[in-house]
């Protein structure tokens, strides 16, 4: 099968880095350039400028790098103004044979932006871009197979192989990440072997990860490589990058430096990532030789990292409301906050809220409610929750 042109292009250039260590991609002034005048025109709300641009940022020709977040926030834009007009030329050009525009209109569909979020036909056109050899859409497809209720590893082996053989990056850095977190496919090698590849070709949240396995992880450990890996992931705006580069400044003894540490995770938080904010919390909620304790600071960065999604600040935080550390007390708040830390599958917070729920703190006594919670929670390998679950709550 033919590749798509366009979608070609850029899988040619990221294979160019294969067998490398750590790569950022190429861009030639006259790149740099194009670059800059889609930018430009995009944020004019120029739609057609906004799609090369998403284009281009996936290729690894805006910064040299690989970025997913922004390609998508360029796709976003392009589909802000009139976007039912650039669905409809997507559509076309994917009817006509183009895998790329495939590979944009599923995205977009999977996302929810331009319509309502539709996962039975991003498969169905992510499969088509594909199938048009555009290898960015085999990882679409694949991560998608990866990550339904009803997982399809297999598929998702398959296609996610098909688009790393050909030197799609994302392809590599979902097969590590499968790799890294799937039960019964853990398998740490394979991991580092495919985050190597996603990283030698542009891929920056997998140098990220490539740095924090080798600053961290028994058995690889090899800190110098890790925190070089951070260091570049952090300067180049990898937000998870700056938060594990400052985790190693904060407990690695051979490098530790409080200042560091609190800059690293500063900038990570900044960044958006909601586990830099969460680790700067407990930095601040705890105290460290260099980083005194600041209850206060905690709560706000804690508030951050809840607000972007990450369970554990949700968790943490009302940890603090229920201690009254830094706010006034306010156990109604802190079991909500567990309760919410809970659904989102943070074993702690459904330990915490069955507390709640057993004591009557905050939420009416419920004996019944505390068992289901300790469950979870249980479930989810909190050993204390475990050890409630066969003691009664209480009347």
């Amino acid at each position: 099968m033919a590749s798509s042109p366009r979608c070609a292009a850029a899988a040619a250039a990221l294979a160019v880095a294969a067998g490398a260590a750590q790569a950022q991609l190429p861009v030639a002034p006259e790149e740099q350039a194009r670059a800059a005048e889609l930018s430009g025109r995009c944020d004019g709300k120029d739609a057609a400028a906004c799609l090369e641009l998403a284009r281009l940022q996936w290729a690894g020709k805006v910064s040299g790098w690989v970025d997913d977040a922004r390609a998508r926030e360029a796709l976003r834009r392009a589909l802000a103004g009139d976007g039912s007009r650039v669905l409809a030329s997507l559509a076309a050009r994917c009817d006509a044979g183009d895998g790329t525009a495939c590979d944009s209109l599923g995205t977009a569909t999977l996302m929810g932006v331009g319509g309502a979020r539709d996962q039975a036909r991003a498969v169905r056109l992510l499969d088509r871009a594909c199938t048009l050899g555009c290898l960015r859409g085999c990882s679409g497809l694949g991560g998608l197979y990866g990550a339904a209720q009803e997982v399809k590893l297999d598929k998702a082996l398959q296609v996610l192989g098909r688009a790393c053989d050909g030197g799609d990056a994302l392809g590599c850095s979902t097969l590590a990440g499968i790799y890294l977190g799937v039960p019964g496919l853990k398998d740490m090698g394979k991991a580092v072997g495919f985050a190597e590849r996603a990283c030698a070709a542009g891929h920056l949240r997998s140098c990220a990860t490539l740095g924090g396995v080798y600053a961290f992880a028994q058995g690889f450990r090899d800190l110098p490589r890790g925190v070089a890996l951070l260091q570049k992931a952090c300067r180049a705006g990898d937000g998870q990058g700056c938060g594990l580069l400052g985790s190693v400044y904060a407990f690695a003894e051979e490098l530790r430096d409080p200042d560091q540490a609190r800059q690293s995770l500063e900038k990570g938080c900044e960044l958006g990532d909601p586990e830099s904010c969460h680790n700067l919390g407990a930095l601040y909620a705890r105290g460290i030789p260099g980083i005194p304790r600041d209850d206060a600071k905690a709560v706000g960065v804690f508030e951050r990292s809840c607000d972007r999604g990450d369970p554990q600040g949700c968790t943490d935080l009302g940890r603090i409301y229920a201690e009254g550390h830094g706010l006034p007390r306010d156990a109604r708040k802190a079991a909500e906050l567990w309760r919410s830390s809970c659904q989102a599958g943070n074993a702690e917070g459904c330990r915490r809220l069955g507390d709640a729920y057993a004591g009557g703190q905050g939420v009416a006594k419920d004996a019944g409610k505390a068992a289901e919670s300790w469950r979870r929670a249980c479930d989810g390998g909190n050993a204390e929750a475990c050890d409630a679950v066969q003691k009664p709550a209480g009347p």
